[in-house]
C-alpha cells in the first residue's frame, strides 16, 4: 500500500518541519516533536522494510535460501540512523 503523505525527506527546524523550501508543519514549543515529525517518512519506510523482511520466508536466515541475502547490517544501520534522527540527532 503506497502512502499518501508528502514524500520525504523532511527536515527539522527549530519550530517547523520543512520539505524542500516549504514549511510542512509548525510545532510550537517542543523541538522533540519537530524532530519526530521530520523523521516520520523514514520511520514509516523502515517499518515497511522490516515488515516485508519478517513476512518473507527468508527472515530467520542471514543468507536466506536459494542464494537470497538479507543484508541485516544495512537494515540495522538504516534503522539506527532514523532512530537518531527521530531523537533529534
Amino acid at each position: 500500500m503506497k502512502s499518501q503523505h508528502t514524500p520525504g525527506p523532511w527536515y527539522a527546524g527549530v519550530t517547523a518541519v520543512w520539505v524542500g523550501g516549504s514549511i510542512l508543519a509548525h510545532c510550537h514549543g517542543n523541538k522533540a516533536d519537530v524532530n519526530l515529525m521530520a523523521a516520520a517518512p523514514k520511520l514509516l519506510e523502515m517499518c515497511e522494510t522490516i515488515d516485508s523482511l519478517l513476512a518473507s520466508r527468508f527472515w530467520m536466515d542471514d543468507t536466506g535460501h536459494s542464494g537470497r541475502t538479507i543484508k541485516w547490517g544495512e537494515v540495522r544501520r538504516d534503522l539506527q540512523q532514523v532512530i537518531t534522527k527521530a531523537n533529534g540527532g
